[in-house]
């Protein structure tokens, strides 16, 4: 028997006891284990999530000691994103008292590579792999707008330098010498350089 037609005449109060959407389902599961998949783009609306549930966890945790807090995971496979994105959710992930556990599963690039970076432990699958560069900058406007751009640019470009040079082991002349084009880093060189401090060998490493 077809119950479409029927369903179709239920008032909403009764379609609401239909089950959930898996989807949600499984997005609220993630929050409860303290797990977000960072799956797409950097961008304004993952900056409000990530620094919204990273303020609620420490709010949470706040008389834990940190040692004793349950970690939260961001689990990356990104082509990256906005500059100011990235610098807001490193920034959040600093002051978090509340672990946060990076994992790398697959490509992690761009903007989502010094979110990586920042992570109070970085964990990755022997099969993931890091894309670093300098990014794009958008010129319009009249000349001393443009310079301007161009100026703050640069000065985008040195954090970005500085911020991989400080959570790795690769030297100032080393980044600056591969950064001005896409720069591929696999994980035999990441784990030697210090992109990552270990590569998952047991699943148990991040459940």
């Amino acid at each position: 028997m077809d119950f479409d037609p029927i369903i179709a005449l239920l008032p909403d109060t009764l379609l609401d006891t239909r089950l959930p959407d898996p989807t949600m389902l499984k997005y609220y599961e993630d929050i409860t284990n303290r797990t977000f998949w960072l799956n797409d783009e950097v961008n304004s609306d993952l900056v409000y999530e990530l620094t919204h549930y990273i303020i609620k966890f420490n709010r949470e945790d706040k008389d834990i000691d940190p040692i004793d807090r349950k970690p939260i995971y961001l689990m990356f496979d990104s082509p990256g994103g906005n500059i100011d994105a990235y610098a807001s959710i490193c920034s959040i992930i600093e002051l978090s008292k509340t672990p946060i556990i990076g994992v790398a599963i697959g490509m992690v690039a761009s903007a989502a590579s010094l979110i990586y970076l920042t992570c109070h432990l970085r964990l990755a699958l022997k099969s993931s792999y890091f894309i670093l560069h300098k990014g794009s900058a958008t010129l319009n406007g009249d000349f001393d707008n443009i310079m301007n751009s161009i100026d703050d640019y640069k000065k985008e470009v040195n954090k970005m330098v500085d911020l991989i040079i400080s959570h790795s082991n690769y030297s100032r002349q080393e980044v600056e010498e591969h950064i001005g084009k896409d720069w591929y880093v696999r994980m035999e060189e990441a784990e030697k350089k210090g992109l990552v401090d270990e590569i998952i060998t047991n699943i148990n490493m991040v459940l």
